[in-house]
């Protein structure tokens, strides 16, 4: 089965790779090393000694090749087998002081960016020294931290908000889905209607499988708990009349057109909506509801040694105060099923006390017939013996 390329990579890194041909900042000899540096890195032959994955994928070369290119400009007549740990020091010190700006909109790069661009880097002169001495005089203190931005989380009520104004079914599944699974776009698009299935049950719900190859890092099963999701999901599948192809995409709308989507939907709360934006408020939302790491590093496709799932977790609004506040709404239910059973056993004894004084009201009353009969008797039999004489 065929992915479904939502972001036309081939074609982009085409485009990318003519770019840098034509880039009059960049020397010709920087060029063809880089081109021979994306090559190897297509086979895997940029990648350390013990790496656990070597070969890089299409896309994964065209952040490559965005990362490396203030690099490449900077140094527009050496050629980079000549560099010197000067010239590095001289790089990462303008880039810090921003005096290295984005190459379209001339604008200062994120601090995640920067790292990406250092990280890059330090790849590319590995590749070109070897991993001895030299590469690590010129890299071993460049610090490739960034710091992480708190992006606000849209709260559930927003969501369905947002729900609410839907006049479409594709709208209320694409915002259903992507929030309640969290999944990446691209693997939503990626999905068929055979990985959809329903799980039967007191209370029924949907799971989507995200197959691995169609996945950025893994494959997962994806329980789809929040309480919209079962309706919505069942009347998206109504729509198709029950002729489900298997290989068929589940959400057959193009990637373009759910941007369009969402960004009308986060109008009417006046949100910039866009699907990585609904992963991030999906992963709030589960920490918030108590999954802990490892559970949300499975649920969104994170590897286990990932501190994604740790980072939700530490930023959860469950605290001690929510904790004592179930702690103390499970005791009042406990004490609740206690007095429903002291009730329960008091009705059960004062039926039993019924029946047994009505019990008592019969024998009294057998009682006294049998001792009238007993005093009856004895006057009886002596009558009858004097007749007898």
């Amino acid at each position: 089965m065929e992915k479904i390329d939502i972001h036309n990579t081939e074609a982009s890194y085409k485009d990318a790779i003519d770019n840098l041909m034509k880039d009059n900042n960049i020397s010709p000899i920087n060029k063809k090393l880089i081109s021979s540096f994306l090559a190897d890195a297509a086979i895997g032959k940029t990648a350390r000694l013990h790496a656990s994955v070597k070969i890089l994928s299409m896309r994964a070369r065209s952040k490559y090749l965005y990362n490396l290119k203030p690099f490449l400009r900077f140094f527009p007549k050496k050629s980079l087998k000549d560099l010197t740990k000067k010239d590095i020091e001289n790089f990462v010190r303008a880039l810090e002081e921003n005096k290295i700006k984005t190459i379209n909109r001339n604008t200062n790069y994120s601090t995640k960016t920067k790292s990406d661009i250092k990280k890059t880097v330090i790849i590319l002169l590995r590749w070109l020294f070897g991993e001895g001495n030299k590469h690590h005089e010129m890299t071993y203190w460049i610090d490739t931290r960034w710091t992480h931005k708190d992006v606000p989380s849209l709260e559930e009520h927003q969501i369905k908000k947002m729900l609410d104004t839907c006049t479409k079914i594709q709208q209320k599944v694409l915002l259903a889905c992507l929030f309640d699974g969290g999944f990446r776009i691209e693997e939503f698009l990626n999905v068929r209607n055979s990985d959809v299935r329903l799980v039967e049950g007191d209370a029924p719900l949907y799971k989507i499988m995200i197959r691995g190859q169609f996945s950025k890092t893994k494959g997962r099963d994806v329980s789809m708990f929040w309480s919209e999701s079962y309706d919505i999901i069942k009347s998206w599948i109504a729509t198709k009349n029950n002729i489900l192809n298997p290989d068929e995409p589940f959400f057959d709308l193009g990637y373009r057109r759910c941007q369009e989507i969402l960004a009308e939907l986060g109008k009417k709360i006046n949100v910039k909506l866009h699907p990585h934006l609904l992963r991030h408020c999906s992963a709030t939302h589960y920490a918030n509801k108590g999954l802990n790491e490892f559970q949300l590093n499975k649920r969104y496709g994170w590897s286990s040694s990932s501190d994604m799932g740790r980072k939700y977790v530490d930023s959860s609004k469950i605290d001690e105060k929510q904790q004592t506040k179930e702690y103390g709404d499970t005791k009042l239910a406990e004490l609740r099923n206690q007095l429903r059973k002291q009730e329960e056993d008091g009705r059960i004894r004062r039926e039993e006390m019924d029946v047994l004084k009505r019990d008592n009201i019969k024998f009294e009353a057998m009682f006294n017939e049998l001792k009238k009969l007993r005093d009856f008797l004895p006057e009886k039999k002596t009558k009858l013996e004097a007749k007898a004489r």
